[in-house]
């Protein structure tokens, strides 16, 4: 990202920024989460990244929300995802 990374301390003031806008909304974990959670991670796998792709899909399915994401390996694995770039 070169010139473009920021510090923890830029990301959080970026992330205030956002949120004072009214853009953003706050939603509490759905009823269904657990079980999407639990059919989603019935891997081998050990990566914390794997566990996090699998909350954040699972998340969005049993909300009924939209994954909006970056990265192509998240959007292949939420189902209805929209991959940006």
């Amino acid at each position: 990202m070169g010139e473009e990374v920021l510090t923890q301390q830029g990301c959080w003031q970026i992330f205030d920024q956002w949120t004072a806008g009214g853009q953003v909304a706050w939603a509490e974990e759905p009823r269904e989460l657990g079980r999407l959670l639990r059919e989603s991670t019935q891997d081998t796998a050990t990566s914390p990244k794997a566990w996090m792709d699998a909350y954040l899909g699972a998340f969005a399915e049993s909300g009924g929300l939209t994954l909006v994401t970056l990265d192509r390996a998240l959007a292949g694995k939420a189902r209805g995802a929209v991959l940006l770039g």
